[in-house]
């Protein structure tokens, strides 16, 4: 429904209003369609990778909460860690392979994190858009309350 209407707005094509309020009765709320348009729109790429647990971690103000995510990110399944590293889920170099997974996200993320962490001001925009995209997916997601 999301995409009808940024056809509709950005193309100028017409939507039956009974296609759209047989979909999404409630309507998208403009701010919303303001952030899709954005998305969409917007080309500009940002040295920091954010992902929504490094999102989840900077807007989190409660240690132990941010301690749970990191080891969330580190201790994935052992099925999901074998699959990752191609080796066999009951094979013992697994328990080795959480510490090459934490050097991993480490290394690829902690440069980000540090400057989410010191409120560095280079982070703000690609912050700013993480936070609009996992927002937009929290929306669009089936099971959204």
């Amino acid at each position: 429904m999301l995409a009808l209407k940024l056809v509709e707005t950005q193309l100028k094509v017409p939507i039956p209003a009974e296609l759209v309020n047989s979909l999404l009765p409630e309507g998208i709320p403009p701010s919303l369609l303001e952030q899709a348009r954005s998305q969409l729109l917007g080309r500009e790429r940002f040295g920091d990778q954010l992902t929504p647990d490094l999102v989840k971690m900077n807007t989190s103000r409660n240690l132990i909460s941010k301690i749970k995510i990191g080891f969330q990110r580190i201790f994935i399944p052992r099925l999901a860690l074998a699959r990752l590293y191609n080796v066999p889920p009951t094979s013992p170099k697994i328990y080795g392979l959480y510490w090459v997974r934490l050097l991993y996200l480490i290394r690829t993320y902690g440069g980000t994190l540090n400057r989410l962490r010191n409120k560095d001001k280079t982070t703000g925009p690609a912050l700013q858009k993480a936070e609009r995209s996992y927002a937009l997916h929290d929306w669009m997601s089936p099971h959204k309350k």
